[in-house]
Order: C-alpha cells, then structure tokens, then sequence
C-alpha cells in the first residue's frame, strides 16, 4: 500500500489526504462492529422524599414551608451521594459482556448508598430501619409505569433494579426524619451504528 494510506472496507484503500477522516473512519467501525452493534451500559439513580416529616413545618410561613422541602430535598441526594445517570463509555460486542459490565455498575452505585442504610432511631427512640427491595443481581422486566419514559428508562427489556427506603435528610439536624427513597435501575442496551 501507499504512504499514509489504511485498508478500509472490502480492501480498498483508504489515503486520508484524498477521503474525509471521520467517514473513513466510521466505516472502518461499521465494518469491525459485529452484526446486530454492539452493547452499552446504561444506568440511573434517582433520590427523592416521599414523607416530609411534619414537626419541620412548625410554626412555619408558606414560603418557607417549600424552602425546608427543597432543602430536605437536597439533602436526601446529598445523604445518597448524589443522583446520576449515563452511559459508560466502553461498549461490548455481546450482550453477556455487557450485562456482567451492569453487575459492576450496580454494585458501585449500591455502595454509594452507606449512609442510607441502618436504623434510624429518633429522639423519642422509634426506630425506622432501611427497607431495601428489588433485584440487584438478577435481570428481572422494568415494571411498566407511566411516567418511566420521562424517567430516561426503557419502556421494555430487562434490568437490574434496587430500591431504598431510607430515613433521614434533615438538612437542619433537628431530629426530623424524613421517609425518602433511592432508586436505582442499571440495563444493557444495543447500540447499533
């Protein structure tokens, strides 16, 4: 072959001075993917309060009623080491590598939750203990729900899922406990080129 020239599909010679780079190029990994594309790891992670707990808004104004809400917000994400979701960046040529890819995943954004799980014990010594749920290992059908298109999830397919009630995210340390939940979905998906 010629100086600075590539072998691209069906033997053909590719010199970059001559071709669009970036064409040749997704050529190149059109013909290298296997039939079918290639896998991605997908995943997201979604902290919410469920149950404000009620002496927060004691003697309170409207107005500030809603800015202990968001601050209750805000620290049930904080408390769950943030919300997230994405994709990884490496994609695997078969679905199995990619599902062993989401096991990892799963299992690192489970360990972001340390400070969700335990008993809670308030002032007056109720206990609230961490209530988990789900399957974190096995793929098992996303539950259908009508908003789980506005969530960024698939409509269909399988998945790893886990769910945490937890209580806590009491932004001003004043024994108030509020029942939140963290919810985390890890899923493969074929990304075709």
């Amino acid at each position: 072959g010629g100086r600075g020239e590539v072998e691209g599909v069906g033997g053909k010679k590719l010199n970059p001075n001559d071709h669009d780079l970036s064409t040749s190029s997704q050529t190149m990994m059109a013909a290298a993917t296997p039939p079918g594309g290639m896998w991605e790891v997908r995943w997201r992670k979604v902290t919410k309060v469920l149950e404000y707990d009620q002496n927060m808004f004691e003697d309170c104004r409207d107005c500030e009623c809603d800015e202990a809400m968001e601050a209750s917000d805000e620290a049930a994400v904080k408390q769950a080491r943030g919300n997230s979701n994405g994709a990884h960046d490496v994609l695997h040529p078969t679905e199995e590598g990619a599902r062993a890819a989401a096991l990892l995943r799963m299992q690192a954004l489970r360990g972001q939750l340390k400070k969700t799980g335990g008993t809670a014990v308030t002032d007056g010594g109720d206990e609230h203990p961490a209530e988990d749920s789900g399957s974190f290992v096995d793929f098992t059908p996303f539950l259908w729900e009508d908003h789980q298109h506005e969530l960024g999830l698939p409509r269909n397919g399988l998945g790893l899922h886990f769910q945490r009630v937890f209580w806590g995210a009491d932004p001003c340390e004043a024994d108030n406990w509020n029942k939140c939940e963290v919810r985390v979905d890890v899923w493969v998906a074929r990304r075709e080129f």
